[in-house]
């Protein structure tokens, strides 16, 4: 809150933001307005929470899922599997290098 006043804050607010999973994260807004945020603005934001919990949830579940497909697939087929652009059956020709190795007698340990 200090950090809102010093940057000549003037009204804050916290509401819930509902996702359909059950989940409830929150949205919070800041006004630098000298009359802060009026009542019918108020009403306008609470009357289209729901919408923007909805919109906020699959901007949540891309960015999860982006992350996820990353890590395990690498970016470039991450994007294709997001976009949609696999097919039973495709394939992809990549150059690719297999390095083994026998780290310090190894394999002796098989």
């Amino acid at each position: 809150m200090g950090e809102l006043r010093a940057s000549d804050g003037t009204d804050y607010i916290a509401m819930p933001l509902p996702f359909s999973d059950g989940q409830v994260h929150s949205l919070a807004l800041a006004t630098d307005r000298f009359e802060g945020f009026s009542t019918a603005s108020l009403g306008q934001t609470f009357e289209a929470v729901l919408a923007m919990g909805r919109f906020y949830e699959v901007l949540t579940l891309r960015r999860n899922a982006t992350v996820l497909f990353d890590t395990y697939l690498g970016s470039r087929t991450g994007q294709q599997v997001l976009n949609g652009l696999t097919h039973r059956g495709d394939r992809e020709d990549i150059r690719a290098v297999i390095l083994y190795c026998d780290l310090r007698d190894s394999t002796t340990l098989l």
